[in-house]
C-alpha cells in the first residue's frame, strides 16, 4: 500500500458524529467532530459524513482515491449482512434505513457497519485498554448505553451482528419506556438521557426540588443535564446524589448480568459519561463485584477505555482496515 492510503472511521451517535482518517497502522491522520443533525434524518447526515470525510481528506492532504474504505458505527441495532438499520433509539427516522447503501454512495468507496458500542470495543480491543486480551466485555455510557464482547480474541456479532446489547437488557419489568420503544432498559436508567429524566422527575415530585441546587441551576440551564447533575452532587445537593445512587443500582445490575453471561477477565466502561466515573460509574462497578458469583469474580477486572473520543472512530477504521486487508 502507498503511505498515502488510508480509511475512514466514523462513530456516528445520538448528539455528536466523530470522524477520523486512519492509516493501515492505526495512526490517525487527521480527525475532527460535528453535532449529528438529528432534524434532518438520515440522508441529511450522511451528506454530513461524506462532508466530514471530504474534510478530513483535504486537511490531511489525502486525494480521494487513497480513501480505499470506511466503516461506521450507529447507536442502535442494525443488520450488519444487508447494511440496513433497525432501530436507533436515540435517532428517530432511520428504522430500515439503507446506511451501507448511501453512504457507500456518498463516499464512493466500500463501507462496513457494525453497532457502535461493538465498534467501540474493537477499537479498544485492537488500539487501546483491550489489547492482548482474550476475552473482553465493553459497556459505552454516553447518550444511551451500548456494549460490546470479545470471545478468544474475536468480536463477537451474533446471527445479525446485534449481539453485545447491554442497553436493551431489562433491569426493571414494566418500569421507565426506553428510546426503543420497550420499557425498562438499562438505557432507561443509565444513560445520559435516563440521568436526565430520573433528575425532572424528581425535581417535580420531591418538595424540596425547586430550591435545591440542583433545581436552581436546572431552571438556569432550562432543565436538568448529566453536568448540571454532576456540579450538583459534588456540590453535595441530596437530590442529585439520590438519582446517581439510583442510576447505580442498575448500571451494577447491568454489570452482574454481562459479566455472568460472558465470563470476562476485564470490563471496559467507555463513553462521555466518565466523567461522571466517580459519582457512579466507579460505585457500580464495586457493587458488581460484590454480586456476582465468586467463580466469575476471580481475575475479574474492570477499567476504563483508553482511547477517549477517538475511540469509536478507530474502531469503525478497525472494520474498513479488515475489509480491505
Amino acid at each position: 500500500m502507498a503511505s498515502t492510503t488510508c480509511v475512514a472511521g466514523i462513530d456516528l451517535g445520538g448528539t455528536k458524529l466523530r470522524i477520523a482518517l486512519v492509516t493501515p497502522r492505526g495512526r490517525i491522520a487527521a480527525a475532527g467532530t460535528w453535532p449529528t443533525d438529528t432534524h434532518g434524518g438520515p440522508d441529511a447526515v450522511v451528506a454530513q459524513m461524506a462532508a466530514g470525510v471530504r474534510d478530513m481528506r483535504q486537511r490531511a492532504g489525502i486525494v480521494a482515491e487513497d480513501l480505499k474504505a470506511a466503516g461506521a458505527g450507529a447507536p442502535g441495532p442494525l443488520n450488519i449482512r444487508t447494511g440496513v438499520t433497525s432501530t436507533l433509539p436515540n435517532l428517530p427516522g432511520w428504522e430500515d434505513y439503507p446506511l451501507r447503501e448511501r453512504l457507500s454512495a456518498a463516499l464512493a468507496c466500500p463501507v462496513a457497519l457494525g453497532n457502535d458500542a461493538n465498534v467501540a470495543a474493537l477499537g479498544e480491543h485492537r488500539f487501546g485498554a483491550g489489547r492482548g486480551v482474550k476475552h473482553m466485555a465493553m459497556v459505552t455510557l454516553g447518550t444511551g448505553v451500548g456494549g460490546g464482547v470479545v470471545v478468544d480474541g474475536r468480536m463477537l456479532e451474533g446471527t445479525l451482528g446485534a449481539a453485545g446489547e447491554i442497553g436493551h437488557v431489562v433491569v426493571q419489568v414494566g418500569g421507565r419506556p426506553c428510546g426503543c420503544g420497550r420499557r425498562g432498559c438499562l438505557e432507561a436508567y443509565a444513560g445520559g438521557h435516563g440521568l436526565e429524566r430520573s433528575a425532572a422527575a424528581l425535581l417535580a415530585s420531591d418538595p424540596r426540588g425547586p430550591s435545591s441546587e440542583l433545581g436552581r441551576q436546572s431552571v438556569a440551564a432550562g432543565g436538568p443535564t448529566t453536568r448540571i447533575l454532576g456540579l450538583a452532587a459534588r456540590a453535595g445537593d441530596p437530590l442529585a446524589l439520590q438519582v446517581f445512587d439510583e442510576a447505580t443500582t442498575h448500571l451494577a445490575a447491568g454489570l452482574v448480568t454481562l459479566v455472568h453471561l460472558f465470563n470476562p477477565e476485564l470490563v471496559l466502561i467507555g463513553g462521555g459519561l466518565t466523567a461522571l466515573r466517580d459519582l457512579y460509574v466507579d460505585p457500580a462497578c464495586e457493587l458488581a463485584r460484590t454480586l456476582v458469583f465468586p467463580l466469575h469474580a476471580r481475575g475479574l477486572r474492570f477499567g476504563y477505555a483508553a482511547l477517549g473520543e477517538n475511540m469509536g472512530a478507530l474502531g469503525a477504521a478497525a472494520l474498513a482496515l479488515d475489509m480491505i486487508g
